[in-house]
Protein backbone atom coordinates (compact mmCIF):
# COMPACT_ATOMS: atom_id res chain seq x y z
CA UNK A 1 0.00 0.00 0.00
CA UNK A 2 1.12 3.58 -0.49
CA UNK A 3 1.06 5.66 3.03
CA UNK A 4 2.29 8.81 1.80
CA UNK A 5 -0.79 10.59 0.02
CA UNK A 6 -3.05 8.16 1.26
CA UNK A 7 -6.62 9.95 2.21
CA UNK A 8 -7.23 7.34 4.91
CA UNK A 9 -4.30 5.41 7.13
CA UNK A 10 -5.49 2.61 9.12
CA UNK A 11 -2.48 3.39 11.68
CA UNK A 12 -3.35 -0.08 13.82
CA UNK A 13 -3.13 -2.15 10.37
CA UNK A 14 0.16 -0.36 9.61
CA UNK A 15 1.55 -0.89 13.33
CA UNK A 16 1.04 -4.55 12.76
CA UNK A 17 2.95 -5.29 9.91
CA UNK A 18 5.53 -3.25 11.17
CA UNK A 19 5.59 -5.28 14.51
CA UNK A 20 5.63 -8.63 12.73
CA UNK A 21 8.05 -7.41 10.01
CA UNK A 22 10.26 -6.40 13.02
CA UNK A 23 9.72 -9.74 15.11
CA UNK A 24 11.53 -11.76 12.65
CA UNK A 25 14.39 -9.78 11.86
CA UNK A 26 18.04 -9.72 13.98
CA UNK A 27 17.63 -7.31 16.97
CA UNK A 28 21.57 -7.76 17.71
CA UNK A 29 22.50 -6.93 13.80
CA UNK A 30 24.50 -3.62 13.44
CA UNK A 31 21.54 -1.16 13.42
CA UNK A 32 22.99 2.36 12.94
CA UNK A 33 24.75 2.33 9.48
CA UNK A 34 23.47 0.41 6.22
CA UNK A 35 24.07 0.53 2.22
CA UNK A 36 20.34 -0.80 1.96
CA UNK A 37 17.87 0.59 -0.31
CA UNK A 38 14.60 -0.93 0.47
CA UNK A 39 12.81 1.79 -0.71
CA UNK A 40 10.07 1.60 -3.96
CA UNK A 41 9.19 4.78 -4.95
CA UNK A 42 6.20 4.76 -7.33
CA UNK A 43 5.62 7.55 -10.96
CA UNK A 44 4.28 9.99 -8.52
CA UNK A 45 7.28 9.72 -6.07
CA UNK A 46 5.50 8.08 -3.22
CA UNK A 47 7.22 5.75 -1.14
CA UNK A 48 5.53 2.61 -1.36
CA UNK A 49 5.43 -0.25 1.19
CA UNK A 50 3.63 -3.22 0.46
CA UNK A 51 3.13 -6.01 3.25
CA UNK A 52 4.28 -9.13 2.35
CA UNK A 53 7.28 -7.59 -0.04
CA UNK A 54 11.05 -8.57 0.68
CA UNK A 55 12.19 -6.65 3.64
CA UNK A 56 15.17 -5.44 4.71
CA UNK A 57 16.81 -7.86 7.43
CA UNK A 58 18.27 -4.88 9.25
CA UNK A 59 15.74 -3.32 11.83
CA UNK A 60 16.42 0.12 12.34
CA UNK A 61 16.11 0.31 8.10
CA UNK A 62 12.68 -1.62 7.98
CA UNK A 63 11.53 0.62 10.97
CA UNK A 64 12.45 4.15 9.23
CA UNK A 65 11.58 2.79 5.57
CA UNK A 66 8.00 2.63 6.69
CA UNK A 67 8.28 5.62 9.30
CA UNK A 68 9.60 7.97 6.25
CA UNK A 69 6.41 7.76 4.79
CA UNK A 70 4.27 9.06 8.14
CA UNK A 71 3.49 12.79 7.89
CA UNK A 72 4.13 15.28 11.06
CA UNK A 73 0.30 15.30 11.76
CA UNK A 74 0.23 11.45 11.57
CA UNK A 75 3.29 10.17 14.04
CA UNK A 76 2.12 10.79 17.14
CA UNK A 77 -0.73 8.28 16.35
CA UNK A 78 1.86 5.79 14.96
CA UNK A 79 4.15 6.56 17.97
CA UNK A 80 1.13 5.86 20.56
CA UNK A 81 0.42 2.42 18.46
CA UNK A 82 3.85 1.89 18.56
CA UNK A 83 4.68 1.86 22.23
CA UNK A 84 1.48 -0.04 22.98
CA UNK A 85 2.86 -2.92 21.19
CA UNK A 86 6.25 -2.94 21.91
CA UNK A 87 8.47 -5.36 24.08
CA UNK A 88 11.53 -5.92 25.18
CA UNK A 89 12.62 -7.58 22.37
CA UNK A 90 11.36 -4.65 19.87
CA UNK A 91 12.03 -1.57 22.70
CA UNK A 92 16.09 -1.05 21.35
CA UNK A 93 14.84 -0.45 17.65
CA UNK A 94 11.95 1.32 18.35
CA UNK A 95 13.48 3.73 20.73
CA UNK A 96 15.69 4.48 17.42
CA UNK A 97 12.73 6.14 15.54
CA UNK A 98 11.95 8.18 18.89
CA UNK A 99 15.17 9.57 18.62
CA UNK A 100 14.98 10.15 15.03
CA UNK A 101 11.83 11.81 16.14
CA UNK A 102 12.66 13.74 18.95
CA UNK A 103 9.72 12.27 20.42
CA UNK A 104 11.46 10.49 23.26
CA UNK A 105 9.03 12.31 25.82
CA UNK A 106 6.30 9.71 24.80
CA UNK A 107 8.89 6.65 26.17
CA UNK A 108 7.86 7.14 29.60
CA UNK A 109 4.59 5.10 29.63
CA UNK A 110 6.47 1.96 28.98
CA UNK A 111 6.80 -0.60 31.40
CA UNK A 112 10.04 -0.88 33.19
CA UNK A 113 11.42 -4.05 31.34
CA UNK A 114 10.45 -2.60 28.66
CA UNK A 115 11.71 0.60 29.24
CA UNK A 116 15.13 -0.67 30.34
CA UNK A 117 15.46 -2.32 27.23
CA UNK A 118 14.61 1.04 25.16
CA UNK A 119 17.42 2.32 27.43
CA UNK A 120 19.76 -0.05 26.60
CA UNK A 121 19.16 0.77 22.80
CA UNK A 122 19.41 4.60 23.58
CA UNK A 123 22.77 4.01 24.80
CA UNK A 124 23.85 2.09 22.12
CA UNK A 125 23.02 4.80 19.39
CA UNK A 126 25.08 7.22 21.79
CA UNK A 127 27.97 5.34 21.90
CA UNK A 128 27.55 5.18 18.30
CA UNK A 129 26.49 8.68 16.87
CA UNK A 130 26.59 10.55 20.03
CA UNK A 131 28.26 13.70 18.47
CA UNK A 132 26.10 13.98 15.70
CA UNK A 133 22.70 14.19 18.14
CA UNK A 134 21.37 17.44 18.55
CA UNK A 135 21.66 18.89 22.30
CA UNK A 136 17.76 18.49 22.71
CA UNK A 137 17.81 15.25 22.33
CA UNK A 138 20.47 14.59 24.64
CA UNK A 139 18.59 16.51 26.82
CA UNK A 140 15.32 14.16 26.62
CA UNK A 141 18.15 11.45 26.89
CA UNK A 142 18.75 12.88 30.26
CA UNK A 143 15.74 13.24 31.60
CA UNK A 144 15.04 9.13 30.79
CA UNK A 145 18.00 8.63 32.90
CA UNK A 146 16.19 10.62 35.88
CA UNK A 147 13.29 8.64 34.92
CA UNK A 148 15.38 5.08 34.78
CA UNK A 149 16.74 6.07 38.22
CA UNK A 150 13.57 7.65 39.91
CA UNK A 151 11.42 4.06 39.21
CA UNK A 152 13.86 2.38 40.99
CA UNK A 153 14.03 4.34 44.07
CA UNK A 154 10.42 4.17 44.36
CA UNK A 155 9.94 0.65 44.06
CA UNK A 156 9.19 -1.38 46.91
CA UNK A 157 12.63 -3.00 48.55
CA UNK A 158 11.41 -6.24 48.15
CA UNK A 159 10.66 -5.77 44.99
CA UNK A 160 14.64 -4.90 44.29
CA UNK A 161 16.01 -8.40 43.93
CA UNK A 162 19.76 -8.89 42.00
CA UNK A 163 17.67 -9.51 38.32
CA UNK A 164 14.48 -7.49 38.97
CA UNK A 165 13.34 -4.84 36.12
CA UNK A 166 13.95 -1.79 38.25
CA UNK A 167 17.31 -3.03 39.01
CA UNK A 168 17.79 -3.46 35.21
CA UNK A 169 16.27 -0.38 34.66
CA UNK A 170 18.58 1.48 37.25
CA UNK A 171 21.71 0.23 35.37
CA UNK A 172 20.57 0.89 31.93
CA UNK A 173 19.92 4.24 33.31
CA UNK A 174 23.54 4.56 34.37
CA UNK A 175 25.01 3.28 31.60
CA UNK A 176 23.16 5.61 29.10
CA UNK A 177 24.03 8.22 31.55
CA UNK A 178 28.19 7.62 31.47
CA UNK A 179 27.62 7.56 27.30
CA UNK A 180 26.13 10.47 27.34
CA UNK A 181 28.45 12.65 29.68
CA UNK A 182 31.15 10.76 27.92
CA UNK A 183 29.78 12.90 24.59
CA UNK A 184 29.57 16.14 27.04
CA UNK A 185 33.29 15.64 27.54
CA UNK A 186 33.82 15.10 23.64
CA UNK A 187 32.05 18.33 22.43
CA UNK A 188 33.60 20.26 25.28
CA UNK A 189 37.16 19.25 24.55
CA UNK A 190 36.48 19.79 20.51
CA UNK A 191 35.82 23.57 21.65
CA UNK A 192 38.23 24.28 23.60
CA UNK A 193 41.07 22.45 21.38
CA UNK A 194 39.79 22.07 18.16
CA UNK A 195 37.55 25.36 18.14
CA UNK A 196 34.06 24.80 16.68
CA UNK A 197 31.27 27.27 15.11
CA UNK A 198 27.92 27.04 16.42
CA UNK A 199 26.23 28.24 13.54
CA UNK A 200 28.09 25.66 11.69
CA UNK A 201 27.20 22.86 14.39
CA UNK A 202 23.22 23.59 14.07
CA UNK A 203 23.63 23.84 10.06
CA UNK A 204 25.31 20.32 10.19
CA UNK A 205 22.57 18.83 11.97
CA UNK A 206 19.94 20.30 9.93
CA UNK A 207 22.18 18.71 6.76
CA UNK A 208 21.65 14.84 8.53
CA UNK A 209 17.82 15.69 9.40
CA UNK A 210 17.13 16.49 5.71
CA UNK A 211 19.06 13.68 4.08
CA UNK A 212 17.00 11.15 6.78
CA UNK A 213 14.02 13.30 5.57
CA UNK A 214 14.20 12.25 2.23
CA UNK A 215 15.11 8.80 2.70
CA UNK A 216 18.16 8.38 1.15
CA UNK A 217 20.11 5.60 2.41
CA UNK A 218 23.50 6.80 3.09
CA UNK A 219 25.03 6.85 6.39
CA UNK A 220 25.72 10.60 6.04
CA UNK A 221 25.79 11.70 9.73
CA UNK A 222 28.58 8.40 10.07
CA UNK A 223 30.45 10.12 7.17
CA UNK A 224 30.39 13.53 8.93
CA UNK A 225 31.31 12.18 12.39
CA UNK A 226 34.47 10.84 10.41
CA UNK A 227 35.38 14.04 9.12
CA UNK A 228 35.45 15.93 12.54
CA UNK A 229 36.87 12.51 13.88
CA UNK A 230 39.97 12.94 11.73
CA UNK A 231 40.33 16.88 11.38
CA UNK A 232 40.43 16.71 15.34
CA UNK A 233 42.94 14.05 15.22
CA UNK A 234 45.08 15.34 12.18
CA UNK A 235 48.56 15.30 13.62
CA UNK A 236 50.53 16.78 9.88
CA UNK A 237 49.28 18.15 6.84
CA UNK A 238 48.59 14.57 5.31
CA UNK A 239 45.87 13.86 7.65
CA UNK A 240 44.43 17.10 6.86
CA UNK A 241 44.61 15.82 3.28
CA UNK A 242 42.45 13.35 4.46
CA UNK A 243 39.96 15.23 5.16
CA UNK A 244 39.98 17.45 1.72
CA UNK A 245 39.02 14.03 0.39
CA UNK A 246 35.99 13.12 2.76
CA UNK A 247 34.54 16.11 2.44
CA UNK A 248 34.48 15.60 -1.32
CA UNK A 249 33.19 12.42 -1.02
CA UNK A 250 30.12 13.57 1.17
CA UNK A 251 29.51 16.58 -1.47
CA UNK A 252 29.57 14.31 -4.58
CA UNK A 253 27.28 12.07 -2.92
CA UNK A 254 24.52 14.60 -1.48
CA UNK A 255 24.74 15.91 -5.69
CA UNK A 256 24.01 12.65 -6.33
CA UNK A 257 21.61 11.70 -4.12
CA UNK A 258 19.77 15.19 -5.09
CA UNK A 259 20.05 14.49 -8.72
CA UNK A 260 18.49 11.44 -8.91
CA UNK A 261 15.17 12.60 -6.22
CA UNK A 262 14.51 15.61 -8.40
CA UNK A 263 14.70 13.95 -11.62
CA UNK A 264 12.34 11.44 -10.11
CA UNK A 265 10.12 13.88 -8.80
CA UNK A 266 10.06 16.73 -11.46
CA UNK A 267 10.01 14.14 -14.62
CA UNK A 268 13.19 15.79 -16.23
CA UNK A 269 14.08 14.60 -18.93
CA UNK A 270 17.69 13.50 -17.61
CA UNK A 271 17.87 10.03 -16.90
CA UNK A 272 19.45 8.40 -13.58
CA UNK A 273 22.43 7.49 -15.85
CA UNK A 274 23.05 11.61 -16.18
CA UNK A 275 24.31 12.12 -12.72
CA UNK A 276 26.85 9.53 -12.46
CA UNK A 277 29.61 8.88 -12.15
CA UNK A 278 31.06 12.82 -12.49
CA UNK A 279 29.72 15.59 -10.63
CA UNK A 280 30.03 17.88 -13.39
CA UNK A 281 27.11 15.79 -14.38
CA UNK A 282 25.42 15.68 -11.49
CA UNK A 283 25.59 19.58 -11.43
CA UNK A 284 23.96 19.27 -14.83
CA UNK A 285 20.91 17.61 -13.58
CA UNK A 286 20.05 20.12 -10.58
CA UNK A 287 20.18 22.97 -13.21
CA UNK A 288 18.25 21.04 -15.36
CA UNK A 289 15.20 20.73 -12.97
CA UNK A 290 15.66 23.92 -11.80
CA UNK A 291 17.06 23.43 -8.41
CA UNK A 292 20.33 25.22 -9.09
CA UNK A 293 20.83 28.78 -11.42
CA UNK A 294 23.82 28.79 -13.27
CA UNK A 295 25.89 31.18 -11.26
CA UNK A 296 25.17 28.39 -8.42
CA UNK A 297 26.68 25.69 -10.46
CA UNK A 298 29.63 27.39 -11.65
CA UNK A 299 30.62 28.48 -8.34
CA UNK A 300 29.67 24.84 -6.86
CA UNK A 301 32.10 23.24 -9.61
CA UNK A 302 34.96 25.89 -8.66
CA UNK A 303 34.20 24.57 -4.85
CA UNK A 304 34.65 21.24 -5.91
CA UNK A 305 37.35 21.63 -8.20
CA UNK A 306 39.52 23.23 -5.38
CA UNK A 307 38.91 20.29 -2.70
CA UNK A 308 39.36 18.12 -5.65
CA UNK A 309 42.98 19.13 -6.42
CA UNK A 310 44.09 20.06 -2.26
CA UNK A 311 42.26 16.60 -1.40
CA UNK A 312 43.87 14.21 -4.40
CA UNK A 313 46.13 15.53 -6.38
CA UNK A 314 48.09 18.04 -4.28
CA UNK A 315 50.80 16.34 -1.29
CA UNK A 316 49.26 18.11 1.43
CA UNK A 317 46.95 20.21 2.92
CA UNK A 318 46.92 22.87 5.37
CA UNK A 319 44.63 23.16 8.36
CA UNK A 320 42.67 25.99 7.33
CA UNK A 321 41.97 24.46 4.34
CA UNK A 322 40.91 21.89 5.62
CA UNK A 323 38.43 23.62 8.23
CA UNK A 324 36.99 25.94 5.35
CA UNK A 325 36.35 23.30 3.48
CA UNK A 326 34.27 20.67 6.37
CA UNK A 327 32.49 23.98 6.63
CA UNK A 328 31.30 25.23 3.26
CA UNK A 329 30.52 21.58 2.37
CA UNK A 330 28.07 22.07 5.02
CA UNK A 331 26.28 24.89 4.02
CA UNK A 332 26.50 23.90 0.10
CA UNK A 333 24.66 20.25 0.83
CA UNK A 334 22.24 21.65 2.88
CA UNK A 335 21.62 24.54 0.39
CA UNK A 336 20.37 21.07 -1.92
CA UNK A 337 18.87 19.16 0.26
CA UNK A 338 16.86 21.94 1.57
CA UNK A 339 15.81 22.78 -2.11
CA UNK A 340 14.84 19.24 -2.73
CA UNK A 341 12.66 19.00 0.40
CA UNK A 342 10.31 22.01 -0.65
CA UNK A 343 10.43 20.64 -4.43
CA UNK A 344 9.45 17.17 -2.86
CA UNK A 345 7.10 18.22 -0.27
CA UNK A 346 5.27 20.79 -2.13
Amino acid sequence: MSVKGATSVDWREVTRHVLLALSQVDHDSPPFSTREDPLEVGADGATLYRPGAALPSEPLTLLRLIACSVTVNERANFVSLLLKASTPHLAPTTVQLLIDWNSLDTIGVLPTDTLAAALYGAERRVSVEGLTLGTEVLDNLRVLVDLGCGRFNQAHPVAVQPDSPERRLRKAALQLRASLNLVEYVRLRQTLVVGENPEINTDREHLVSRYRELGLTGDVAGALDRIDRTFATAQDEFDFKAVMGQVRSVLEDVAASSARVEIATTGARATVADVAPRFSECLRALKQTGLMSETESVALQKFHDFISVEGAHALSSAREQARLSKNMMIEWALLILTRVRSTTVA
